[in-house]
């Protein structure tokens, strides 16, 4: 039995989730650097507007692309940890496009790292 109390205390909860998510995305989209979220698999699951001023992609262009792809090798090579490789270029140099095999190889690492019980 759901009461009263617990449903005005889930709706102030999901009050204060929109108010912090409309306060990041306004911070986010009309910020003039660039803030990117990467999954677990190393793949961008948002990057924002500003990605178009300084790199010249389309948000949506980076969304499922592996992060690595947009490090330059020499950087790569710099790094003290070992570099993720994705499944479409290993070994190979970062690509000068987000390439649709890695938006490919992202959704696959997503699908096999997905939980096996349905929501």
């Amino acid at each position: 039995m759901v009461t009263a109390r617990e449903v005005s205390d889930r709706k102030a909860t999901e009050q204060r989730l929109a108010a912090s998510e409309a306060r990041f995305r306004a911070l986010v989209q009309s910020s003039s650097d660039v803030v990117a979220v990467v999954g677990d698999n190393g793949c961008f699951t948002y990057v924002s507007p500003a990605v178009s001023e300084m790199l010249g992609y389309r948000p949506e262009e980076l969304e499922g692309t592996p992060a690595m792809a947009l490090v330059a090798p020499e950087d790569i090579r710099a790094s003290s940890r070992p570099p993720i490789r994705s499944s479409a270029n290993p070994g190979g140099p970062p690509a000068t496009s987000p390439p649709a095999a890695s938006r490919r190889s992202c959704a696959t690492a997503r699908a096999s790292s997905a939980p096996s019980t349905s929501r």
